[in-house]
This record gives structure tokens, sequence and C-alpha cells, in this order.
């Protein structure tokens, strides 16, 4: 083989293999439109419409036009609205366009809180592409949205149950959330799905043609102020500023939700308890709130802030009951409902809620040999401890909290009555007070009637029992 032979070869070899890379890349996503940061983004988290690295981001930071959309994954709009989206991101592609993401987990939605958490929870731990992918499978899946979907999509995306966990309880997470609602109140932006290009509002699911007239006029817009010479990083700004009004204005009152206040569950529910059960909170007080939990249940673990500061506010008249519910699909919750009862020591029932704070602090580290570890720091013998797991007394008592919770249908976790009325999930502390708040009131005429202060839960669940069966 000749020199030229070879060095002949070598080019049409790397034309060849240039080629193939080039028809691939054009056939898929580029990574930069998944990415939710860049070292050299622009910074609009001051912006009216902020934009921040703790958002899901596609396209590129510097795009001369932002779609900011507040959504919910139970949302059937918001599902039906994708289908012109997708249409909108081939159009103009990533570097042209950025699309970012809000959570609007609608109140009246009993998974889009939960639901938004675990997306947010996916971007903490894995990034943009992987919350796409996660948001994907919610709106693919909207009728089985819960824990065991998100850990199972979870997994499909290379995150383990542990560390799924992990990042739903934490902090940053439930901040997050929290605060794109917040920013949805002050846009009033009520209902889902809500746009902002550049600023300019668009309420519902909108057809394609609706946003691509007026990104259309936003490019154009974008434009002209870089022929005058701004940076791209300062045209949102400059956009935003020039759709001050359309930022300000509310949202249509004909698109705003129909329930946007979730109807408190009126149903009076025979919810019984026991002096063997587990309590915080006097004795006598006016409401009980009683809990059906799971020690490696993630929502479970959140809520409990929510929990102490009621206990906190209602002194008084508010008291805690605990039912265990372990989930089947949950490995460790039966041995740490089983280890919460065996490792409290003799004495004062308090003792028992020591080694439930203990076993949620070391959530999701609740394994044999972390349940031996924590007995050993709570200066329990393990040995001992392990036996009494195995007792008949201790699981029998776990069974019977488990029938209570078939019987009232509870397939998931937390769960709670608020003096025989249900309130399901993790939801925010105002949903808690509006139900004790009302039940507060009522007990309160009970006993200006003359029924005795300790005497109104028995009272409240005879009428239960009376006009339904568990």
């Amino acid at each position: 083989m000749t020199t030229q032979t070879s060095i002949l070869g070598f080019v049409l070899c790397f034309i060849a293999g240039m080629g193939l890379m080039y028809s691939s890349q054009r056939g898929q996503p580029q990574p930069e439109a998944n990415s939710h940061s860049t070292t050299n983004a622009p910074d609009h988290a001051s912006a009216p419409i902020p934009v921040t690295t703790a958002d899901p981001i596609w396209g590129s930071p510097s795009a001369p036009v932002t779609l900011v959309e507040f959504s919910d994954l139970e949302c059937a709009y918001c599902k039906r609205v994708e289908s012109a989206l997708d249409r909108v991101r081939k159009q103009y592609g990533p570097k042209d366009l950025r699309i970012v993401w809000k959570h609007k987990p609608l109140s009246f939605h009993k998974q889009a809180r939960e639901a938004a958490l675990a997306a947010q929870a996916i971007l903490h731990t894995k990034g943009a592409d992987a919350f796409w992918k996660f948001r994907d499978r919610a709106y693919q899946n909207q009728q089985t949205l819960g824990e065991p979907a998100y850990e199972l999509w979870a997994a499909d995306l290379g995150i383990s149950v542990a560390d799924f966990r992990k990042a739903a309880s934490d902090p940053s997470v439930v901040s997050q959330v929290d605060a794109d609602l917040a920013l949805a109140e002050r846009l009033g932006a009520g209902g889902t799905p809500t746009f902002f290009i550049n600023g300019r509002r668009v309420v519902g699911a909108a057809r394609f043609e609706q946003f691509q007239s007026m990104i259309d006029a936003e490019l154009a817009e974008a434009k002209r102020l870089a022929a005058a010479g701004t940076a791209p990083g300062d045209i949102y700004p400059k956009r935003l500023a020039a759709n001050a009004s359309e930022i300000a204005k509310p949202a249509p009152k004909v698109q705003a939700p129909k329930a946007p206040v979730p109807k408190l569950d009126e149903t009076l529910h025979y919810v019984p308890i026991s002096s063997t059960d587990f309590m915080r909170g006097p004795q006598d007080a006016l409401v009980t709130l009683v809990e059906f939990s799971d020690y490696e249940c993630g929502f479970c673990k959140r809520v409990e802030a929510t929990l102490r500061q009621l206990l906190k506010d209602y002194p008084e008249d508010l008291r805690l009951v605990w039912k265990d519910r372990p989930l089947g699909f949950h490995r460790y919750a039966l041995p740490a409902a089983a280890f919460a009862r065996s490792a409290a020591k003799p004495g004062p029932r308090g003792s028992y809620w020591a080694v439930h704070d203990a076993l949620f602090e070391a959530q999701p580290k609740l394994a044999p040999t972390d349940l031996e570890r924590l007995a050993h720091k709570l200066g329990q013998d393990w040995t001992a401890v392990e036996r009494r797991m195995q007792s008949p007394s201790v699981q029998a008592a776990i069974r019977e909290d488990i029938a209570l919770a078939e019987k009232l249908q509870i397939n998931g976790t937390p769960n709670f009555f608020v003096n025989g009325r249900a309130l399901r999930g993790a939801v925010p502390i105002e949903r808690f007070k509006a139900l004790i708040d009302q039940e507060l009131a009522k007990a309160k005429r009970m006993v200006a009637e003359g029924t005795a202060r300790a005497q109104v839960y028995t009272s409240v669940m005879a009428r239960a029992r009376a006009s339904s069966k568990p």
C-alpha cells in the first residue's frame, strides 16, 4: 500500500465518521437543551419572573425567548398542552427558546403536591434531563400517581430508593415548590397551565398557533434589541420590563379553577382508639388527630414537622394518636414499626416518641443492622429488643392497626382523621388547621352543653359508629 493510498483512506474514514456523528446528533436532543445551568449562564434570579439554577430548564440560558410554565402533574389540561409544546420545541429549538418549569400543584388535586415534590427531588438528585423524563412518566400515568410509582420511576432513572427518599425530604426541595407556589400567587397564576412568554401571559391549554404567534413576535423584538447592542443575557429582563403590564394583570376569571379551595371531608368515620395507643397531647383534648403512618415513607417523615407545630399551636386542645400502617412495598416498614414498640423504655409512654423520632431521623437506613445500631444508641440491649419485636403482643398490636386501616380503605400514607374526618397526605399546615378549627368549634359547643372534655371524642365516635361502619 502506498503512502498516498494510506492518507486517502484515512481522510475518507475521517469524513465518513464525522458524517455519521453529525447525522446522529441531528436526530437527538442536544445535551445543552436539557441542561438547567451553565457556568456562564446569565443571572435572572432577581427578575420579576425569576429563573434560577433550582428550576428545571430546557434550552439555552441565553435564548432570546423564555417560556415560563406553571403546571401541575395531576392536571389533565397540563398534560394536554404538551403536544403543542412539543411542536414548539421542535419548531424553535434550544438556541432560540428556553422553557422553564414552575410547580403549581393545585390544592384540590390530591396527588399534585407530592408529585411536585417527587419531581423536584429527581431534579435535585439527577438534573434536568431526568426531571423531564420523570415529568413525562407522571403525565402518562396520572391515574396511578403515588409514592410507589415515584420510587419505581426514580429507579428507572438510576436513582436508588434511599437517595430518592433522602432528596424528597431535603428542605431545599420543599422550599423550592413552596417558592414556586408563592410566585404563582404573586403573578395571579391561579389555574394551570399558565405561561409567561418573555412576560406575556397565556392561560390554559393553548394551541400551537397561539404559542407560535407570541414567540415569533418576541423573537422579532429580541432581534431588534440585539441589533441595538443588547447582550443576549440582558434580553429577558428587558422584555419583562416591556411586558410589565402583562405580568401585573390578573389572570382571566374564566380560566380560574372551579374549586380553588379544597372542600374539607364531611364524612364522619369511626376511628376507635384505646389506652394502649401511643399519644401526644392532653388526654382530655377536644380534638383527636389520628395518624396512620409508615416509618419508611418519605412523606410521613416530611409531615412530622407540621404535626409538631400543630401540637404547639393547640397545646390544650389537640392530641395526636399514632397508628401503624406499614405499606407492603416498603421492605423495612414492618420491622421498624415493631422496633418502635419494642425499643421504648419501660415506664412513661412518652419514651415511645423518642424512638419514633429516632426512626424518622434514621430514615432511610432501617435495615436490621441499622436498627441494631439505633438500639445501642438509645441505650437498649439489641437481643432483648429483637426478642420483643417478635413477641405476640407487639405483632398483634400492629396487625390490629393494619386491620383498622384496611377497613378505612387506607392504602397510602400518611393518612389522618380529625375527630373522625379524613385528611389525606402530607398536606400544608393550613389544611390541618382548617379542619381542626371546625372540629374545635363543635367540641366547645358540646362542652358548653354538658359533655365532659375527656368524653368529647368518645361521643363523636359513638355518633360515627351509629351512622357508619369502619
